[in-house]
């Protein structure tokens, strides 16, 4: 079972539909479902013969607004005889597809608009009242302006009904709180942009994942979703090595919050062709969520999971010119950027080449980046 499943909707993706004839919706039996389908074209052939209600999977991924760029969801009835998909291919196999289902009644049901990020470029009018979902099987870029005023609100990697009541326990992969602009690529099948300020805000949408350096950004595992259940989205067309470089104009003391699910596998930091750490961690322990600061001109990041669906990894970004200096409020994991050979009865973090401590302290700086994220 591939689904990653929440309290009142379901992301699924092609393992969901391959190997099996049939895959019952249960969450559109008892309730009437919005379904959204979101696939590459070279899918559509596979999607075709994969029948669900009164229509197919293919048709479902075709219907796109061809002015703005929103989905136009399949309604299914409560109660309805077809709330299943029934694969006709050979082998049941299916190509890759993101599959969001959402039940009657969870939140923004009525009021959230969906787009297709698939598109080479999509232009979004933002407006007050409006939450926007991206759905796509492929990587995409998101940029914002906003003429006067500043904006205010979050972007998790969920869907619109894990935003406000937010049962999941879905946590937001950026805040923006200062500014009238923001850019960040998804390397997952959704996100979702949530605000809380006034005014009109141009989106931008690109089919393409973009290595962001010139403002604060994120990376994630493939796949990355980030609700409690610790799940990830899974596709074929995702390498099971997962690496990124980022090169800056010059050397800058980068801050990195790393939130980790990583279980037994670790995430590598390499700063200027040496490595800086080797950090891992899981939901519900207390090293799932570290700290650390390195300096330097080029960052590589690598990451390979054993366990894909279960293991993943959120890394916020954001450069300054100094270091991060502490006050002591709270307890949080932090790292040394000095080589440390020694052992430490009170480290509850593994690396491989910096020293791990545990203190109580909590992040400030009086470098601007690091006020446009506010941390969980």
């Amino acid at each position: 079972d591939a689904a990653v499943k929440f309290s009142r909707s379901v992301i699924m993706d092609e393992y969901d539909l391959s190997a099996q004839k049939m895959v019952e919706m249960h969450k559109c039996l008892t309730k009437s479902c919005k379904i959204y389908v979101s696939a590459p074209e070279s899918s559509y052939e596979s999607l075709d013969n994969i029948n669900c209600g009164e229509s197919t999977l293919g048709a479902m991924a075709r219907a796109v607004d061809l002015i703005t760029g929103e989905k136009v969801p399949y309604f299914m009835e409560r109660y309805s005889a077809k709330a299943f998909m029934k694969n006709l291919n050979a082998n049941h196999t299916c190509d890759p597809v993101v599959v969001y289902i959402v039940r009657e009644g969870a939140s923004m049901y009525n009021s959230a608009r969906v787009f297709e990020a698939k598109q080479a470029a999509l232009n979004i009018h933002w407006t007050n009242e409006e939450t926007i979902t991206l759905l796509s099987a492929e990587p995409f870029t998101v940029s914002a302006n906003m003429d006067g005023g500043s904006l205010n609100g979050s972007i998790y990697t969920t869907g619109y009904d894990n935003i406000l009541g937010n049962e999941d326990h879905c946590a937001p992969v950026y805040e923006f709180s200062k500014g009238n602009a923001f850019k960040f690529s998804v390397t997952g099948p959704i996100a979702t942009l949530y605000r809380e300020s006034f005014g009109e805000v141009e989106l931008t949408v690109t089919n393409k994942f973009e290595v962001i350096t010139d403002s604060p950004t994120l990376i994630t595992s493939n796949g990355y979703i980030g609700c409690r259940n610790g799940k990830s989205y899974q596709s074929s067309l995702y390498d099971p090595l997962v690496s990124y470089h980022l090169a800056y104009d010059k050397a800058y003391y980068v801050h990195i919050s790393a939130y980790l699910n990583t279980l037994n596998d670790f995430v590598t930091i390499k700063v200027d062709g040496e490595e800086a750490a080797s950090i891992k961690g899981a939901v519900g322990r207390l090293n799932w969520n570290q700290t650390l600061d390195v300096h330097g001109k080029e960052i590589d990041i690598r990451f390979e999971g054993t366990k894909p669906q279960f293991s993943s990894f959120l890394l916020r970004l954001w450069t300054g010119e100094e270091p991060v200096t502490y006050q002591t409020t709270s307890r949080r994991f932090t790292f040394s950027t000095k080589p440390f050979t020694g052992t430490t009865k009170s480290s509850q973090v593994e690396t491989t080449s910096v020293r791990t401590s545990t203190r109580d302290v909590t992040t400030t700086s009086t470098s601007s980046a690091v006020t446009s994220f506010m941390f969980v």
